[in-house]
């Protein structure tokens, strides 16, 4: 049996705006209403998609996690299907 993962509304807009997304995760999470149902596949690729802008811009100069980071911390354990 697939898992799946459901995100927020908030959390599409944040990725959509905060990543480069694949034309194909950019209309799966532009066309939902209320809450975007990822496929495992979906869910694991945005993930790494997280990870990536987390490791570019996601920590300041301290090495310690921007408020950007942090909201990117928090999508890559939720994207996470164990």
């Amino acid at each position: 049996m697939s898992k799946e993962v459901t995100i927020s509304m908030e959390d599409a807009e944040f990725m959509l705006n905060q990543l480069e997304l694949t034309d194909s995760l950019k209309r799966r999470l532009r066309e939902a209403v209320q809450e975007v149902r990822l496929s495992p596949s979906d869910a694991d690729e945005l993930r790494d998609f997280c990870a990536e802008k987390l490791d570019v811009s996601g920590f300041d100069e301290s090495y310690e996690p921007t408020e950007l980071g942090k909201r990117l911390e928090r999508l890559v354990d939720q994207l996470f299907i164990g």
